[in-house]
C-alpha cells in the first residue's frame, strides 16, 4: 500500500479554510511537478549534448580517416607517376643503346656486303651464279632453318637503314611500352576520387555506425512532454466547507456551565456567611491599673442586629 498524507487545518469563522487548504495541495504538487519537470529537462539536455559530443568525435574521426585516405591515394599516384617516368626513362635509353647497336650492326653489314659486292638484296645459294653465263633463268628454292646475315640484304638496303637511324630523333614509336606508359600517365594526373572525396557536402551522411545515435537524437529533439498530465499523487478527496464548527462545543459548554455555576453559588453562599460573621462585634469592660499600666479586658458577648 503506498503511503499516503492527511492534511487539516484548524482556522476561524472568518477565514475560508478549505480553499487555502485546497491552494495548499495544489501549490505544493505544482512545485513539485515543475521541479520534477526542470529535472528532466537537464537529463534530457545531457543526454542530447552527450549524443552530440559522439557525433562531433564521429565526425572528427571520418575526417581524419578521409585526409589519411586522400594522402594515401595521393602517395599511390606519386609513387606510380615515379615508377612509370623511372621505366620511361630506363626504356628511351635501352631503345637509344639499341639503335647505336643497330647503326654499328649495319656499318659492320655494310662493309663486308661491299667487300662482297653484294649490292642488292640476294640469297646464299645465289653467290655463285655470277660465275655461270647461262642465260637460262633458274628459279631455287632456298630452305634454311638459319638466320641469313644482315650483310645478304645488300649495301643499298643496309645504308638506307643506317642514313635513317642517324637521322631519327626519337626512338619511342619503336616500342608499344612506351605508349603504355604514356596513357598511364594521363590517366594519373587526375585522381577521380580523391575528387569525389573533396566535393562531398553533406559527410554526416557517410558516418559509420551512428544511424542509432541520429534517430535518438532526433526522437529526444522531438520529444513533447505533457507537464501538466503528469500524475504525481492522488487526491481522495478535496477539503470543504464543515457543515458545524468542530469548536465551541455546546454540550461541553453546558457541563463546564453547570460546574462552574455550581461552584459560582458555594462561593458566594461561604463568602456571604463570613460577612455576616465578621459583623458580630466583640466588647469587654476596660480597668485601668496607674501603678502597672496593665490593661485587663473581659470579653462579653454582644449582639448587633442588622
Amino acid at each position: 500500500m503506498p503511503p499516503s498524507v492527511s492534511l487539516e487545518l484548524n482556522y476561524s469563522g472568518a477565514l475560508k479554510g478549505a480553499e487555502v487548504l485546497n491552494g495548499f495541495v495544489d501549490f505544493a504538487v505544482r512545485a513539485e511537478r515543475q521541479r520534477i519537470a526542470d529535472e528532466f529537462d537537464v537529463v534530457l539536455k545531457n543526454r542530447i549534448s552527450e549524443i552530440d559530443r559522439s557525433l562531433d568525435a564521429a565526425r572528427a574521426a571520418y575526417d581524419i580517416e578521409k585526409r589519411a585516405r586522400i594522402a594515401r591515394l595521393q602517395e599511390g599516384d606519386n609513387i606510380r607517376r615515379a615508377q612509370l617516368q623511372d621505366e620511361l626513362s630506363a626504356l628511351r635509353q635501352q631503345l637509344k643503346t639499341a639503335r647505336k647497336f643497330r647503326i654499328a650492326q649495319l656499318d659492320e653489314s655494310i662493309k663486308i656486303a661491299r667487300s662482297l659486292g653484294i649490292i642488292k638484296p640476294t640469297a646464299p645459294s645465289a653467290l655463285g651464279d655470277t660465275a655461270y653465263k647461262n642465260p637460262t633463268n633458274v628459279i631455287r628454292t632456298e630452305v634454311n632453318y638459319q638466320q641469313i646475315p644482315l650483310y645478304f640484304m645488300g649495301a643499298e638496303s643496309l645504308e638506307a637503314e643506317r642514313t635513317a637511324l642517324l637521322q631519327r630523333k626519337s626512338d619511342e614509336f619503336t616500342e608499344a611500352r612506351v605508349a603504355q606508359i604514356f596513357h598511364e600517365l594521363q590517366v594519373l594526373q587526375d585522381n577521380r576520387e580523391i575528387e569525389m572525396l573533396k566535393k562531398r557536402s553533406n559527410e554526416d551522411l557517410f558516418l559509420a555506425n551512428v544511424e542509432g545515435q541520429r534517430s535518438e537524437r532526433l526522437r529526444l529533439s522531438e520529444l513533447n512532454v505533457d507537464r501538466q498530465a503528469l500524475q504525481l499523487v492522488d487526491i481522495d478527496r478535496y477539503a470543504v466547507q464543515p457543515a458545524s464548527p468542530i469548536r465551541p462545543k455546546k454540550s461541553l459548554l453546558i457541563v463546564l456551565g453547570a460546574v462552574l455555576g455550581s461552584i459560582l453559588g458555594i462561593a458566594v453562599a461561604l463568602l456571604r456567611y463570613f460577612i455576616r460573621s465578621r459583623k458580630t462585634a466583640v466588647v469587654s469592660p476596660v480597668t485601668l491599673d496607674s501603678t502597672t499600666s496593665t490593661l485587663h479586658v473581659t470579653p462579653t458577648k454582644t449582639l448587633v442586629h442588622d
